[in-house]
């Protein structure tokens, strides 16, 4: 990913003398660039979700209320 739209997004100061002039929003590479963040967060959950070993919880009646 590109380093000026990461910068783009979390909206980080450039401090560049040409910051002045660049008056382009970075909006479609802004898109893409979360599209792919989305899609890459949810493969990584999905795979901790098949990967994940199961919760066990006590029985109610083992409980001391």
């Amino acid at each position: 990913m590109d380093r000026l739209v990461l910068k783009k997004i979390l909206n980080h100061a450039d401090r560049e003398v040409t910051t002045v002039y660049d008056r382009y929003e970075y909006d479609k590479e802004k898109q893409i660039a979360m599209r792919a963040w989305d899609r890459d967060l949810k493969n990584i959950l999905d795979n901790q979700k098949k990967t994940e070993p199961k919760k066990v919880f006590p029985k109610k009646n083992n409980l001391i209320l």
